[in-house]
This record gives structure tokens, C-alpha cells and sequence, in this order.
């Protein structure tokens, strides 16, 4: 009884969404209850596009549809509050941990770091900042913003670790439906800097990175030297990542994932170059079949 699916995901360290049109005739709503598990059928096999629970179910008895909104299984993380600090733990101790509270299997990389640091002044301060994360998933996604780290869900696997080298998949503009590249003039030729003071040692701090005309100045209080590099070496690839975009249209394919990097090929001179996955929403039709838009961001 499926009429059409719309299967969202992303590497903005959110959720992945799904929205299901069906066919009420037969159908129990007691059987969405639970995990649901999303596939499509393509050259005599299926291929599971996202596992997940529904959060809201949409009847229309008159047309005989039910539409079925939900995300993946990362909701359970989204839903939970945090009112723990986990001081003594490492970032993957504590994704682990997650991952068992909620019957999900963990893809986790080692770390080794302790969340909590304690300073001369006894304050824990890494702990006092995510302090302001509400759930675990949002605790989640500042350590792995720290640790540099991917967040997502894999199935039924929490995936906490370093971002895929894989090569780029070559994406030619013959096999694009539709497509515009972006060159946004104002993020390019950056020049990142930090500035800090430190109060207890009492010295100032001043890190860089990039070498372009464009300044980019940030001021924050207390700041090692090794941490104010860091962060400008955040902010600029940051930065640099929104520097260019494209928005495709394409027939529905199962090899783009949010982690990969495309390889733009045949768009024109100085317009190729490799750009990474913002959002892909596949779009599949019980008359019109499989498509997807795509969303590229960042540079090569």
C-alpha cells in the first residue's frame, strides 16, 4: 500500500526524516508502532534507506491516505535529557553509554581525553560549557564538534568517529536532471584570527589561519595558544565550507550518502571541483519512480 516516500538525510548532525504516503485499505495502524524499517526495491533486491520510528500519523479517511512522519533512531537521543556532567569520561565513553541506554549498537572511536579538565581554579570548565546541552544527542554533537568527529546513524548503529576518506564519486552534468553551482564572492580569500587574554597567566594569545585579504576577527577570553589555533582552524574551514554550493536533481541512485564528496565533472572551467554533501532527499513515487535532490557544499 505505499504511495510515496520522501527520505531526507544530512551531516548537520540532526536527525534523518522520512514523511510515508499509504494506502489505508488493510492497514493496521498498530503495525507503525515500533521500528520501521524503510527499503526500496531496485535490480531484484532491497536496500534499506533509513530505520527509524514514526512521530506522527496524518488520516485522511474520505481519499483512503495516511501519511506517516517520523525520524531515525537517533529521536530516542533527541528526546532524552541530559543531568549528568560526565566529568571522569572520554567523548566515546560516553556515546557508548548512549548507544546502550537505548538499544542501539555502537560504531564508536576511541578517545582519550576526559570531558571534565580541571583548571587552577577548580572549575570544570569543558562540563560547565555543555552544561547548556538539553539532551544526549546535543551532548553528542559538541563532542563531536570538538573531537572532530562525524555523528549519525547508521541503521541501528551510533556512528561517533573521524569523517570518511573514501574517494570522490564522479558526478558528470550529463546524468543530472537539473543542476546550479554557486560561488559566493565574499567567503573567498579569508583570513582567520583569534585573539585571547589570558587572566590567570596574565598574557595575550593571538592565532591565524588562512592568508586571504578578507579578516575574519574573533575575540574569546582565556584561551591557550594551542586552542585559539584550533579554533581558527575551525572557523576558517568553517567558513570556507559555504564558500561554494550546488543544488542538483537527478534520477534516485543508492551510492550518495550524506558523508561522501562529489566530484562535479563538466560543468565548465573553474566551475569542476570536488564538494561535499550538505542534504540529499530521495523522492520515491508509485507513478513517477525514483529521484533525489541533492544539496554540495565546500570546496576542494
Amino acid at each position: 500500500g505505499a504511495l510515496s516516500a520522501d527520505i531526507g538525510t544530512n551531516n548537520h548532525l540532526a536527525a534523518d526524516r522520512f514523511r510515508l504516503r499509504l494506502a489505508t485499505r488493510g492497514l493496521e495502524p498498530a503495525a507503525l508502532a515500533g521500528r520501521l524499517d524503510i527499503q526500496v526495491g531496485l535490480d531484484g533486491g532491497w536496500t534499506s534507506l533509513l530505520l527509524g520510528t514514526a512521530d506522527s500519523l496524518h488520516l485522511d479517511p474520505i481519499r483512503g491516505i495516511l501519511d506517516v512522519e517520523g525520524r531515525d533512531l537517533s529521536a530516542a537521543l533527541v528526546e532524552a535529557r541530559v543531568d549528568e556532567t560526565f566529568a571522569n569520561r572520554t567523548s566515546s565513553e560516553v556515546a557508548a553509554l548512549f548507544a546502550s541506554r537505548h538499544g542501539l549498537q555502537a560504531d564508536v572511536t576511541t578517545t582519550s581525553t576526559p570531558i571534565g579538565r580541571l583548571y587552577g581554579n577548580e572549575r570544570d570548565r569543558l562540563t560547565t560549557g555543555h552544561a547548556r546541552a538539553a539532551t544526549e544527542w546535543d551532548l553528542l554533537a559538541a563532542l563531536a564538534q570538538q573531537e572532530g568527529f562525524d555523528l549519525f546513524m547508521d541503521g541501528p548503529r551510533l556512528h561517533f568517529g573521524p569523517p570518511s576518506s573514501d574517494a570522490p564519486v564522479p558526478l558528470p552534468v550529463g546524468g543530472c536532471v537539473g543542476l546550479e553551482v554557486e560561488h559566493r564572492l565574499a567567503l573567498s580569500g579569508l583570513r582567520v584570527q583569534v585573539r585571547s587574554w589570558g587572566s590567570r597567566a596574565g598574557t595575550a594569545v593571538e592565532a591565524s589561519a588562512g592568508s586571504g585579504a578578507r579578516l575574519h576577527g574573533l575575540v574569546r577570553p582565556n584561551l591557550s595558544a594551542d586552542e585559539a589555533q584550533r579554533l581558527a582552524d575551525r572557523t576558517l574551514a568553517d567558513l570556507r565550507r559555504h564558500e561554494w554550493a550546488a543544488h542538483v536533481t537527478m534520477p534516485g541512485e543508492l551510492l550518495l550518502t550524506a558523508r561522501s564528496r562529489v566530484s562535479l565533472q563538466g560543468a565548465g572551467a573553474g566551475w569542476d571541483r570536488v564538494l561535499a554533501v550538505s542534504d540529499i532527499t530521495r523522492h520515491l513515487d508509485a507513478r513517477r519512480g525514483f529521484s533525489q535532490r541533492v544539496t554540495l557544499q565546500g570546496i576542494a
